[in-house]
């Protein structure tokens, strides 16, 4: 077959996840979800930290502050790290 009629093939681009840092999370999550169209796996209550350390969560370290919110971090069951970030 010719160069010329071959089918062109264009890679895709998936992305699964992105971290953002936002003044206002309310608004930011409105404006990807609704605006964009992107899909919200998960967002977390406030409360969230005391929630889950009343559930038996066993944190790595103090829940860190920062001028973006808060940072917890702690492994599943499988040993892989998880990060939980609140405004």
């Amino acid at each position: 077959m010719p160069a010329e009629t071959e089918p062109i093939v264009k890679p895709s681009l998936k992305l699964t996840h992105f971290w953002l840092y936002v003044k206002d999370t309310h608004r930011s999550i409105q404006f990807y979800r609704d605006i964009l169209g992107f899909d919200t796996v998960q967002t977390f209550p406030d409360g969230a930290f005391a929630t889950l350390l009343r559930s038996g969560v066993k944190f790595l370290t103090e829940v860190q502050k920062q001028t973006y919110g808060q940072i917890a971090s702690f492994n599943d069951p499988d040993g892989y790290l998880l990060e939980l970030w609140q405004p």
